[in-house]
């Protein structure tokens, strides 16, 4: 039976949300790859929250609006504050044991502190949360 993670990660304050993407996507990725090599997931699905710039409202002395660097989720239902992270990453291991094989790796102080350095570049890591959820249910539109 599958062990499914999702982490919810925040970008380093310092990093535009694309220089935050790139660098996870062509460092970190492929280092945590090299580093578990076959205990790695089985899958490890990223999916960013599209962010835009959010304009300011006018100065009181004057009428120009400016182009704040803020970073806005599209939000549809709740607030931008609910949303704070950057990307959601589904880790998809083949079971309970291949994932405790991976964590075990993950562990290891050289390995620990590799991954931890990467991490301090491009992440919040105090702000990192894990969580194990069940297999999706999932619904098909009838044709």
């Amino acid at each position: 039976m599958p062990y499914t993670i999702d982490c919810f990660l925040w970008r380093a304050p310092h990093l535009t949300p694309t220089e935050f993407k790139t660098h996870y996507e062509t460092k970190h990725v492929p280092l945590l790859r090299a580093v578990t090599g076959p205990v790695s997931p089985q899958t490890h699905t990223r999916y960013y929250l599209p962010k835009h710039t959010h304009p300011s409202p006018p100065d009181s002395l004057t009428t120009t609006t400016t182009t704040t660097t803020a970073s806005i989720p599209t939000v549809l239902m709740g607030t931008p504050e609910n949303f704070s992270y950057n990307v959601i990453a589904k880790l998809v291991f083949e079971d309970e044991k291949a994932f405790q094989a991976f964590h075990t790796r993950l562990m290891e102080p050289d390995v620990s502190k590799l991954l931890g350095e990467d991490e301090g570049r491009f992440m919040v890591r105090g702000m990192l949360r894990t969580v194990r959820v069940e297999d999706g249910v999932v619904t098909v539109r009838e044709a």
